[in-house]
């Protein structure tokens, strides 16, 4: 008999993946709680790789996103190859409220 554990991790990244697709949530808007927390379009269209499985790069950790800021920003604003395009696409709108909240915790 097969053992389906190593799916689970598969089942959890193409769920991430489809609801990217379906707009969940108001990615126009970072936390109104606090501004320097990560805006929401980091867990929508980053999260599929960016999560526990990758330590050095999980954007779930408000932490490390917050450290790594200049990187976030310099891949999606600057050099805008992440998310790939073909992947899970980003608008301007979201690449202006990242840059919004990469740049307000210099």
């Amino acid at each position: 008999m097969t053992n389906p554990t190593p799916l689970a991790p598969f089942a959890m990244v193409m769920a991430a993946f489809l609801l990217g697709f379906t707009g969940c949530g108001d990615p126009q808007h970072m936390s109104a709680q606090d501004s320097s927390a990560p805006p929401a379009i980091l867990k929508q269209r980053c999260e599929v790789c960016h999560n526990a499985y990758t330590p050095e790069r999980n954007w779930q950790s408000i932490e490390l996103a917050n450290q790594k800021r200049d990187l976030i920003y310099e891949r999606v604003v600057i050099r805008r190859d992440m998310p790939p395009l073909s992947f899970n696409p980003m608008t301007e709108e979201d690449r202006a409220v990242i840059a919004e909240w990469a740049t307000s915790g210099r």
